[in-house]
């Protein structure tokens, strides 16, 4: 039988699109198998399914889409930045991909980049609660507390209980001296999250900021916070930092010296070390962290002058 052009025209076309259907039922397939490896706890298992999948179909982007998504929440920023970028290279409507792209790019420590691509997307993505979040986490960490504030609060008029956009915004309410605004928005948030540590430390830190009279108060909150998570090392050093507004500077030490193990590199453990020594008369000691806190800030300052995008840390949140 001869087929006549037409007819061979739609042939090729319905071929296609069955092809095309195999391929999106094999993707969802091996996403599905690689999600019940990580829901047993096979990480790496699940890593190299998606791996070799998305080597093996190098144009599918919801391969490279869930592997990004993988390596994301194992926090390996650089390498999901990679594949989330091919997945939204591939197909740019994917909008859970563009907001984890940005998310990954916030965690890599690209933040200028971050703003520029979330910016791009806004037609795209600027709807979605997410964006306004991420947009004012890359703003805040890029020292843009105004415009970070704004987006926090497009993102809690999109979702009034975004815990996390609420906690950043009282972060950076308190940043600029705000202060009963933002102890409002912190006892919000340990009243409606009162198993969430962090919620608890910051509003101790904002009671610290208040003056002495809130000292008891903000000791009572911090160690609140440390008892549902011991092991918040930054709730450690504002139960420190407490204690030191409060005189308590023998209590303070032990706190900070261990925080000065954990991590050496610290200027405001050194800095706060300083201090105590000093009040606690140990005048060498207190030399000594004075001149760690020196030289650190120095080195951080070199390391800025080639990168100072990166100069501020990303603020807890959970």
């Amino acid at each position: 039988m001869v087929i006549n052009g037409p007819t061979f025209c739609v042939c090729v076309v319905l071929c296609s699109f069955v092809l095309m259907g195999l391929a999106k039922a094999s993707d969802e397939n091996i996403v599905a198998n690689a999600s019940a490896l990580v829901r047993a706890g096979k990480i790496h298992e699940a890593e190299n399914l998606l791996r070799s999948a998305s080597f093996a179909e190098p144009q599918s982007a919801r391969l490279h889409g869930e592997l990004g998504a993988l390596l994301l929440r194992e926090g390996y920023y650089e390498g999901a930045v990679e594949e989330l970028g091919l997945a939204v290279q591939i197909d740019s409507t994917l909008n859970r991909y563009v907001l984890l792209l940005s998310e990954s790019l916030i965690g890599w420590g690209h933040f200028g980049v971050a703003v520029d691509f979330l910016r791009a997307a806004e037609a795209r993505v600027g709807r979605y609660p997410a964006y306004h979040y991420n947009l004012g986490l890359a703003y805040y960490n890029l020292n843009k507390k105004k415009d970070a504030e704004s987006e926090f609060e497009k993102a809690l008029h999109l979702a009034p209980h975004m815990y996390s956009s609420e906690f950043l915004l009282a972060t950076c309410l308190a940043d600029e001296g705000n202060l009963h605004k933002a102890l409002q928005l912190y006892r919000r948030l340990v009243k409606e999250q009162p198993k969430n540590a962090t919620y608890w430390i910051g509003l101790a830190q904002a009671l610290g900021q208040m003056g002495s009279e809130y000292g008891p108060e903000a000791l009572k909150a911090c160690r609140h916070g440390l008892t549902l998570q011991p092991e918040n090392l930054h709730g450690q050093f504002v139960t420190a930092t407490i204690l030191s507004q409060i005189g308590e500077f023998g209590a303070a030490r032990p706190l900070l010296e261990h925080l000065e193990q954990l991590d050496p590199s610290a200027v405001y453990v050194h800095s706060a070390l300083a201090r105590v020594y000093k009040r606690l008369g140990e005048a060498e000691l207190a030399r000594q962290q004075a001149s760690l806190a020196i030289e650190l800030q120095e080195q951080e300052r070199n390391r800025n002058g080639s990168n100072p995008q990166n100069s501020q840390s990303l603020p807890q949140s959970h």
